[in-house]
């Protein structure tokens, strides 16, 4: 800053009539102490009238814990919003006490800074004080540093205590690890020890269980099916998956009998240890036995050197793209050639369930891949628009608007006229005890008492220079992250169409690009499309109304006398077909056996009469040939917290390519067998 700040509150209050709003935070532990949002509301309205000052607001962030900055705190978000609209609505906030503001360095100085950069002050009831001067902003750092040493003392006893608790072997608090459970303090194994029949499932029991299962089964999801199939659920309720079940059995606490306290969740340090104590590992009661385990890991370790089957190619839309369900797609290499995205809910979830998987048809990879990278590619090669979400990036995760060069000049002068009066107050000290006669000890006691709180101010003053500068490299770390994302823009120019799938995974991932199915086609469309439809979608006709004038021209071509009403039924049936893109399976009735109908068909197209029945109708009248529903894909990217839609549009499917199929939906029932019959030829229509 290095400047007076603006005329005190207090004299401003002399002149001008103030406009105050209070802010009252109170967590869910003070409240529980008798420090309620009506305690604080009380003071601080008091407060205001006794200045004479005119109340216009109250912000109340009920429940909120002090350690969370401001644009974590509901209320205090919409505060600082309304600070900066034009015209500004109030003059000075007022809160009860300094902790009320934060109860760390972080989330109490920056929205305190941020609101004198613009001219608004904070009043403190509790000792009525104000940072408009010099005393008052000593005030405040002195109530910013009790409220931080309060909150980490807090913060170290409770930690202390779960430390000791898990350093004894007891239940330090979270979650219970599967096949145990709590008594009087202690890790035991979930066993029935009910005097009476006992109607629940202990958890021992099902895991035992699944590992007997699993080593005659060798099959998780069958595991799976029959823990279902019982009723023997999991600890939510919910049946069993094949992952889940797995990860019980196999995981760490059952294959150890340990659980490591302040394991891979802790929160860590720059040295990389865990911050709050140090990881600890508690002796479970033994689940499995030594040769239990050596039984399971080496069958689990045989089934994992089996043979494999592999995806063959990148999908670098499987995790980003969301099925109309609200599943997610997954990439699929069901055969070689044939690529496709499958919605994790088509196959059971969990296995023995009944109406567990979702009808969410199964995507072509190639075309949806190039129809989401298209999408992406109007981004990347729009600079306007990335420049636009770099600045909405920074503006959601550039939390302050402070400037922090001025702030460390400022605390750099007040660091040095602290250190000066530092050394005149230890001169003025030294001077007046040896007027006094102290010597040694008592002298250096004497110092110390005069010198004291010019020390504590020091040490307090470098605190907060020390969190600006960590403050800083986090401001610059969000703007260099901005700067990167207008950047990609100019380094992708030029390749985005060449680019291969793990560059393209990559940058997806750079600007969290995701993909969301709106619509699917119909349920047929997953599968081979009838070649009866293909030759019309590939030839471009319209499908023929066969007429009595129609069938005339055409029986010499595929009807004998002795079957001239079935060829022209099969006839009739394939024309519907083309035109409602049904299965043979589920055509109408009326046609007759569908097995008959598709094996004529398929002697049709084989033998080329089908193309000559087509030239033969082409005069005829026509009816528009099944097209499938398009796809409706919305694409949207999110380079920070918020989501920038790139837009939703349709994707036409093209009929599969399925190399390894007959010309129909699925093979013939009756041609290939006759095929193979020895001395038998293939009958002509």
């Amino acid at each position: 800053m290095g400047k007076t700040l603006t005329t005190s509150v207090r004299v401003l209050d002399g002149a001008l009539h103030l406009r105050a709003v209070d802010y009252l935070r109170v967590s869910t532990e003070e409240q529980t102490k008798g420090y309620g949002v009506q305690y604080s509301g009380k003071k601080t309205k008091r407060h205001i009238e006794d200045k004479g000052w005119t109340h216009v607001d109250t912000y109340i962030d009920d429940g909120i814990p002090g350690s969370l900055e401001a644009h974590q705190r509901p209320e205090l978000r919409r505060l600082m919003a309304d600070a900066r609209s034009e015209p500004r609505p109030f003059d000075i906030v007022v809160v009860n006490e300094g902790r009320a503001i934060g109860r760390t360095g972080k989330a109490f100085w920056k929205w305190v800074w941020d609101l004198e950069e613009i001219g608004v002050y904070v009043g403190v009831v509790k000792d009525d004080y104000d940072n408009t001067t010099v005393h008052g902003r000593k005030m405040m750092r002195r109530d910013a540093d009790y409220a931080e040493t309060e909150y980490e003392t807090i913060r170290d006893r409770t930690q202390n205590g779960i430390q000791e608790k898990a350093e004894d072997g007891l239940y330090p608090g979270g979650i219970v690890p599967y096949g145990w459970t709590i008594k009087n303090g202690a890790y035991v194994l979930d066993e029935c020890d009910c005097t009476e029949k006992c109607h629940k499932v202990h958890e021992t029991l099902v895991m035992r269980k699944a590992r007997k299962l699993y080593i005659k089964l060798r099959a998780w999801v069958e595991v799976a099916e029959k823990l279902n199939a019982i009723g023997w659920f999991t600890r939510s309720g919910k049946p069993w998956s094949a992952k889940n079940i797995a990860s019980r059995v196999m995981g760490g606490n059952a294959m150890t009998n340990k659980l490591v306290y302040r394991g891979k969740s802790a929160q860590l340090d720059a040295q990389g240890n865990p911050v709050y104590g140090k990881r600890t590992v508690i002796k479970l009661p033994k689940l499995f036995s030594k040769k239990e385990i050596r039984e399971l890991k080496a069958i689990a370790e045989s089934a994992k050197n089996g043979p494999r089957t592999t995806l063959g190619r990148p999908y670098f839309l499987t995790g980003r793209m969301t099925s109309p369900c609200g599943g997610s797609y997954q990439g699929k290499t069901s055969r070689p050639g044939v690529h496709a995205y499958v919605c994790k809910r088509a196959k059971a979830l969990y296995p023995g369930v009944e109406n567990d998987t979702c009808d969410c048809v199964r995507l072509d990879a190639g075309p949806v891949e190039d129809h989401v990278w298209a999408a992406v590619c109007t981004v990347l090669s729009d600079a306007d628009r990335m420049k636009a979400m770099a600045a909405d990036w920074i503006a959601l995760n550039q939390t302050t608007t402070l400037n922090f060069a001025a702030r460390i000049a400022d605390l750099d002068q007040q660091l040095s006229e602290q250190d000066d009066a530092i050394d005149l107050a230890t001169n003025m000290a030294a001077k007046s005890a040896a007027r006094r006669g102290l010597r040694g000890k008592e002298a250096e006691e004497a110092i110390e008492r005069t010198v004291h709180p010019l020390l504590a101010e020091f040490e307090a003053l470098q605190k907060q220079r020390h969190d600006l500068e960590a403050w800083q490299r986090d401001a610059e770390k969000v703007k260099q992250r901005a700067k990167d994302l207008e950047n990609l823009a100019q380094s992708t120019k030029g390749r985005l169409d060449t680019m291969p799938p793990e560059e393209r995974r990559k940058i997806l991932n750079t600007i969290k690009a995701s993909a969301r199915v709106l619509k699917t086609p119909g349920k047929r469309s997953g599968g081979v499309e009838c070649a009866i439809l293909a030759w019309f979608h590939e030839n471009k006709r319209e499908v023929p109304v066969l007429t009595d004038e129609g069938w005339e021209l055409v029986k010499p071509i595929i009807a004998r006398r002795a079957n001239q009403q079935t060829n022209r039924t099969a006839l009739e049936a394939a024309l519907y077909k083309a035109v409602h893109g049904l299965r043979w399976r589920d055509m109408p009735e009326r046609f007759g056996n569908p097995n008959s109908l598709q094996t004529k068909a398929f002697r049709w197209l084989a033998g080329g009469h089908w193309e000559q029945v087509m030239e033969a109708l082409r005069d005829a009248p026509t009816q528009p040939a099944f097209a499938r529903d398009p796809i409706q894909i919305e694409v949207s990217v999110r380079p920070g917290g918020l989501e920038f839609k790139v837009g939703t549009s349709e994707l036409v499917p093209s009929p599969p390519d399925c190399p390894h199929r007959t010309p129909c939906a699925r093979r013939s029932p009756a041609g290939p067998r006759r095929a193979r019959r020895p001395g038998r030829a293939r009958r002509t229509p």
